[in-house]
């Protein structure tokens, strides 16, 4: 899902980072009200897993279409959403600075997909499914539901962005869309049931941090 840069035409990737900087920015100003002591390590230890699961690729449809799990569902449920789009933002400028895994150009977008519509969709599905599913299970369908909305919106807007870039990236919106949201849809199934099961260890094994 990370676009890499001259997929995007110029008036798509510079709408996506006036979009998404402000965002961002604002995400950073909250994080002094929100982070501790105490939960800078294990959000450390998140960051540098959710990392690594970004890393690896599944190849999911046609012309090389590839797709991997974004873990911003769970980091926005688990410390709230300005957590999960900073924290999401520095793991994509690692990749892209030193690994290639992304563009510069297409920051902007990049963040605004996987780090603010993973976070938000995330923390405000599990918000909401909550209401109606209760006790231990309820965790599990709701962080299930949560990150699997999750990973498939922010693979909708990545379609969205690359078909409105039709002449750069060369195949417009009756192409990028269906061909990105219904592989990341089938993979999101997986990013469910890690969101599901991951808060449900949270909620046994660290109910001081858990939904903070």
């Amino acid at each position: 899902m990370h676009i890499p840069d001259g997929y995007l035409s110029p008036e798509v990737w510079f709408i996506m980072f006036f979009i998404s900087l402000p965002i961002l920015i604002f995400s950073i100003y909250r994080l002094k009200s929100i982070l501790n002591e105490k939960l800078i390590p294990l959000l450390g230890m998140l960051v540098a897993t959710i990392f690594a699961l970004q890393m690896v690729n599944y190849p999911l449809g046609p012309g090389g279409t590839t797709g991997h799990l974004i873990g911003a569902p769970l980091l926005g449920i688990l410390f709230g959403p300005y957590v999960g789009i900073v924290g999401i933002s520095m793991v994509l400028l690692i990749q892209a600075l030193l690994f290639g895994d992304g563009g510069i150009t297409t920051y902007g977008a990049n963040v605004f997909n996987m780090a603010i519509i993973g976070s938000v969709i995330g923390y405000v599905t599990y918000k909401l499914f909550r209401r109606f599913f209760k006790g231990d299970s309820g965790i599990m369908v709701s962080g299930a539901i949560a990150g699997w909305l999750g990973i498939t919106c922010a693979a909708f807007f990545c379609g969205l962005e690359l078909g409105f870039s039709y002449e750069t990236f060369g195949y417009g919106l009756s192409v990028t869309i269906p061909v990105m949201t219904i592989s990341h849809a089938i993979l999101g199934v997986v990013e469910g049931i890690v969101t599901g099961a991951a808060l449900l260890a949270f909620k046994r094994y660290r109910p001081d941090i858990f939904g903070g």
